[in-house]
Formats: structure tokens, C-alpha cells, sequence
């Protein structure tokens, strides 16, 4: 383990021993922000679609659902966890995420597929021992624990999320699932992947407005805007 990897761990264990969570369930919030995390950075390609690369496609799909979030409601701020040709530092995202206290994290993933019809699968963070409670006061829960603080309020958005996206006829929803996805690791706030299958590369903006549209209709349903 390097040097580095270490620190940012340390930095990480300190933002979530003096982060609380938000107050989600029932109680409307004048500014609710948003992280959106586009898959790759200038080292990290991802994978081929078309004639382009993953990390080109998340970016152009991340700002089109930060436009699209601001345009449904005002009281919504988006932050997007890189620019084009920014350099990603492992745990970066979940070291800024805590530091602003986010109300919700959202990674989007995309890859390529010959189906006819496209699948969408959803992830929440988890390890094997999730059913542990996180601890309080004095102690430093550990960077891969962080998720426990709102595991439940993560395990239900993702669910509602997963209703409202079922009901598309453009692509089939899967899951959530619970992975040790490491885009999630260290994240407080309610942290939810999706990925997503493109036959072509523009197909992204098929995902968009659905994606916008379930974040919006859940965050309404909890009371998280009014």
C-alpha cells in the first residue's frame, strides 16, 4: 500500500468521523447537491464504444443529467467529481464528497453491447459484513465502512429509483445490487451506481432523462424536496 494511498485514507477516516449524515427521510432541504461521477479520467479510458472511449461518453452524460436535475428544481446544486482532462487520485472522489457534505452520489458507468434491447444494472455499496452497525462517538469508522451511516436511506432510494426506471421501454433495469464497488468506497452520503449498455455511442441520452427523472421523483417521495 503506498504512501499516498494511505494518507488519503487517513484523510478520508477523519471526514467521516466528524461528518454527520444529512437528515434525509420527511424534511425538505433548501439546497440539495448532488455529485455526479463520470466513469474514467485522463489515464483511464474505459471502455471502447463506438469510436470512443467510456470516460468521453459519462462526461457528456453527466453534464446533460446535472443540466437536467438544475431545470426540474431550483433548490438542486450539482457538483461534477472531474473536468475532461483532470487526473483522478484513487479515493479523491469520496474525500471531496464527504468534505462537502453531499446529499446524494451518483457514478455512471456505460458499455457496449449487440442486444437489441439494452440493460441497466444499479449498484450500492456493500461488504461482506454490512450488517455490522457503524459505530459512534470517539471511534474512527474505517474508510471501507463509511457507507454504513446511510446504508438503509441508500438501499431505499436505490430501490425507488429501480421502480421509477423500470417503468422505461427503451432498456431492461437490474438490481440493486450490493457489490464492493470501488467508485462507492469511502462515500457517506447515499452512493449509487449505474451502468449501462449502449449499442451506439450517442445512446447514452437514452439513459438521461430517466435517470433525471428518478432522482427527482425519489428525492420528492422522501421528502428531500418539496
Amino acid at each position: 500500500m503506498s504512501l499516498t494511498y494511505r494518507y488519503i485514507c487517513l484523510i478520508l477516516l477523519v471526514c467521516a468521523a466528524s461528518s454527520m449524515p444529512r437528515p434525509w427521510i420527511g424534511k425538505a432541504q433548501k439546497n440539495v447537491t448532488i455529485m455526479i461521477d463520470p466513469a474514467g479520467d485522463a489515464r483511464q479510458t474505459g471502455r471502447t464504444i463506438g469510436s470512443n472511449f467510456e470516460r468521453g461518453i459519462t462526461m457528456q452524460c453527466a453534464e446533460r443529467l446535472a443540466h437536467l436535475l438544475k431545470q426540474q428544481s431550483s433548490a438542486i446544486t450539482t457538483v461534477i467529481t472531474r473536468a475532461p482532462a483532470e487526473l483522478v487520485p484513487e479515493l479523491q472522489n469520496a474525500n471531496y464528497a464527504n468534505r462537502l457534505n453531499i446529499d446524494l452520489f451518483i457514478s455512471l458507468h456505460f458499455c457496449r453491447t449487440n442486444n437489441a434491447r439494452p440493460k441497466m444494472w444499479i449498484y450500492r455499496y456493500a461488504q461482506a459484513n454490512d450488517f455490522v452497525a457503524p459505530q459512534t462517538g470517539l471511534s474512527f469508522p474505517s474508510y471501507d465502512q463509511a457507507y454504513l451511516l446511510n446504508n438503509k436511506i441508500t438501499a431505499t432510494l436505490a430501490a425507488d429509483m429501480e421502480r421509477m426506471l423500470e417503468k422505461s421501454t427503451l432498456f431492461d433495469v437490474h438490481g440493486p445490487y450490493k457489490l464492493p464497488f470501488k467508485p462507492l468506497v469511502g462515500i457517506i452520503a447515499p452512493a449509487i451506481a449505474f451502468e449501462m449498455e449502449l449499442k451506439d455511442e450517442a445512446d447514452w441520452q437514452t439513459y438521461a432523462e430517466p435517470l433525471a427523472h428518478a432522482i427527482i421523483h425519489t428525492l420528492r417521495q422522501h421528502g428531500v424536496l418539496s
